[in-house]
């Protein structure tokens, strides 16, 4: 009923894909689907207010009354069940339109990841949760390399989230994408990411919490993928030849100035190098937080 009514939520995308087209849609019916079944399923029953779609351009927000329950935050639901309406949940259930209890949000961050699009951000009072989506599709070309991946691979749910954020932000630190899987411990970080390294979907390196992940060059060529280069992916020894050739065109310069110039490159990958040069191809002067570099 929804869908036949607001027409916005049925707009899509079509992307080239060899001799044939691919629709990609604003918002993909089952992620729609599922953000209402949770708001049904975990509204609070004490408050006057009804569920609420607007829709942006660009984005949608959908509201249900009460906040997040007890022990629930933005920044763990992923991962936190809790039964607020348990008998609502049950019928949901039995009805076939709820996977089952916590289900729900891996669903949406599957959806995501395979469209390419950034994850929901939630906004949590005491009266409303509100859930955003972006309509946006962050890389065409990271679609086309998902659909080949998922006909040619076995992955799992969680492999198709962490490949999917890997894919989309070109490079990414563990601790960055444990931070977006919500997760706290490297051990349950492995459960997304391990079968995608024994599959050689994805390179890894540095060690522990200093590790960082990338799409394996090898898979792009066979799938003859045309994602754009980024300065993301480069070579630590490469980077520090660009930071070298930055400070000896702008000597006397600040790490917020050269993160400035090179705009790909995450800025704690910049200082990381950086710290690693003062010595041997770099000198500093100044207090700790306004050091200013130059060539040794």
């Amino acid at each position: 009923d929804i869908m036949d009514k607001a027409v916005e939520l049925t707009y899509s995308y079509e992307m080239p894909n060899g001799l044939f087209r691919k629709t990609v849609r604003y918002y993909n019916e089952n992620l729609i689907r599922e953000l209402l079944v949770n708001c049904l399923a975990h509204s609070s029953r004490t408050i006057s207010n009804d569920i609420t779609i607007m829709v942006y351009p660009g984005y949608i927000s959908i509201s249900n009354p009460g906040g997040l329950p007890l022990g629930v935050t933005k920044d763990n639901i992923l991962h936190t069940k809790h039964r607020r309406n348990p008998n609502m949940i049950e019928i949901l259930t039995a009805f076939g339109l709820m996977e089952g209890e916590g289900s729900g949000y891996d669903l949406i961050y599957e959806l995501d990841a395979v469209e390419a699009k950034k994850q929901p951000e939630i906004d949590s009072t005491f009266n409303t949760v509100t859930v955003y989506q972006s309509a946006e599709i962050t890389d065409k070309e990271v679609v086309r390399l998902m659909d080949y991946v998922d006909h040619n691979y076995q992955l799992s749910q969680k492999n198709k989230i962490a490949f999917g954020i890997i894919a989309r932000e070109k490079r990414i630190a563990a601790t960055d994408l444990s931070k977006i899987l919500q997760l706290s411990a490297e051990e349950r970080l492995r459960s997304y990411i391990d079968n995608l390294d024994k599959s050689h979907l994805i390179t890894k390196s540095g060690v522990k919490k200093g590790s960082y992940f990338q799409i394996n060059p090898t898979l792009l060529r066979n799938a003859k993928s045309n994602i754009v280069t980024t300065l993301k992916t480069i070579e630590p020894h490469v980077l520090k030849a660009l930071i070298k050739e930055d400070i000896r065109m702008h000597p006397m310069s600040k790490i917020s100035d050269i993160a400035n110039r090179i705009p790909d490159v995450d800025i704690k990958e910049i200082r990381k190098q950086l710290y690693d040069m003062i010595g041997t191809d770099i000198e500093k002067e100044g207090t700790r937080f306004d050091s200013k570099y130059y060539i040794k």
